[in-house]
């Protein structure tokens, strides 16, 4: 649950996935002439790169277990074998929990990615909404927002951010290129 800026609690699911380019959000797109400053960090201690999934064969028989995982090779070369278990009350076949095992780590991946941009005032940007960084082709999830306002001088809006995702294109690739990541 959410509480609105006008005050109204509401529920709404994260939208991690939601296309802000073009899905007709465009106050959520900050082009690299709007920030004023921006800062990211990355903690590679917290990625997991092997992950195993246990649930239910049957819902009615729990003590038979079906097992998925999922393991990222290009993370396990860069950082060495980070395994982590997860148990879930849902997915009964090795297909459906390996699906769960990817979504799983990618989600806990994303905690890893934290960062802060200012940018002129946008009163419109709510928390629970991603964010378009359009001059590292990024996303970011807002988990923070602050206004500031000053007579006579400026208003700027600061956004906490998490949950960094790179835009994916229709051939599965990311549009980002090496150079600019480094070792992120």
């Amino acid at each position: 649950f959410f509480v609105d800026t006008n005050g109204e609690i509401f529920f709404k699911p994260p939208f991690y996935n939601l296309d802000v380019v073009s899905g007709g959000l465009e106050h959520y797109k900050i082009g690299p002439d709007e920030i004023i400053n921006y800062n990211a960090s990355f903690d590679s201690n917290s990625i997991i790169n092997y992950l195993t999934v246990t649930g239910p064969l049957y819902q009615s028989l729990s003590s038979l277990e079906a097992t998925g995982f999922y393991a990222d090779f290009d993370s396990i070369k860069r950082y060495g074998i980070r395994a982590e278990q997860a148990d879930v009350p849902y997915g009964m076949n090795a297909k459906q929990l390996k699906m769960i095992a990817v979504a799983e780590m990618t989600r806990r991946n994303g905690q890893a990615f934290t960062g802060s941009v200012s940018i002129p005032l946008r009163p419109e940007i709510r928390l629970g909404y991603p964010i378009y960084l359009e001059h590292i082709d990024t996303y970011y999830y807002v988990t923070g927002v602050n206004h500031n306002f000053s007579f006579g001088s400026s208003a700027t809006t600061d956004l906490s951010l998490q949950y960094r995702r790179e835009r994916i294109f229709d051939d599965g690739n990311s549009g980002i290129p090496d150079s600019v990541l480094g070792d992120v």
